[in-house]
């Protein structure tokens, strides 16, 4: 499990979670995440492990939705 206080780049996280930082960008453009990022002051969004998680957890769910609809959409057409 990572440190509670530790604050990681979007950078990390992109490698931690294995998705692009435009991505994690627009999820947070299109209101799916709880939270806004803090910003370092040379202005890079830095995220706590709980926010980490939380875009873990949506990606996963996001994943899950589509292919569910791949597999629908595959038993319509036949």
């Amino acid at each position: 499990m990572l440190n509670q206080s530790r604050s990681f780049s979007i950078g990390t996280v992109t490698s931690m979670l294995g998705l692009s930082a435009s991505t994690i960008r627009r999820y947070e453009r299109e209101g799916r995440l709880s939270f806004v990022p803090n910003r370092r002051p040379n202005g890079q969004r830095e995220y706590s492990e709980q926010q980490v998680l939380e875009i873990q957890e949506l990606s996963k769910s996001l994943r899950r939705k589509s292919q569910s609809n791949t597999i629908i959409m595959n038993k319509e057409y036949k």
